[in-house]
């Protein structure tokens, strides 16, 4: 019996550790890879109106989506650009995908956030809720070339962990 039962014990871990490979996948051909617990697969692409390219996926894991959204743009900002401006155009693209996601409440950006190893680079926190009332928190970062969101969406937004998540991405160098 304790045999049986400890094969039965080792079964079980083997499955709950297999289930989740957190690491760091690759958004398509884009240079830029996104923290996910399990392979993403392949990323909705989207030309915008301005010729950027937009890359969107989403995987679930246990009680929660994990989302991830890049924006390359067609025409780098300028090096001119100022941090307000940065600060800006990350925010009206997280307007657009509060629209798309039917966003009802949002606590509203909380700016300052920065990245080692990415000097040029800006970022944002903020948590929403939609209209299932399913909370949203999410990390947005902006830089010349890119915008980075990842987020995580569930009815508790309170896990450990989660802010490895949305610091967890990577770009080209």
């Amino acid at each position: 019996m304790f045999k049986i039962l400890n094969s039965l014990v080792c079964c079980l871990l083997v499955a709950a550790t297999a289930s989740a490979q957190w690491r760091l996948y690759p958004v398509e051909q884009t240079g830029i890879k996104v923290l996910m617990p399990l392979d993403p697969q392949r990323f909705e692409i989207t030309q915008l109106d301005n010729g950027s390219q937009l890359y969107i996926q989403e995987v679930q894991y246990e009680n929660y989506i994990y989302g991830a959204i890049a924006v390359v743009f067609k025409t780098p900002l300028a090096a001119t650009t100022t941090e307000a401006e940065k600060y800006a155009a990350l925010e009206s693209h997280l307007n657009l995908f509060q629209n798309v996601m039917e966003i009802q409440h949002t606590v509203g950006y909380g700016r300052g956030h920065t990245r080692d190893g990415y000097p040029d680079m800006v970022g944002v926190v903020d948590y929403w809720e939609d209209k299932d009332e399913l909370q949203i928190q999410l990390k947005g970062w902006i830089n010349s070339k890119y915008i980075v969101v990842l987020y995580t969406r569930g009815y508790d937004t309170n896990a450990k962990g989660w802010e490895a998540f949305l610091q967890g991405f990577s770009l080209p160098k």
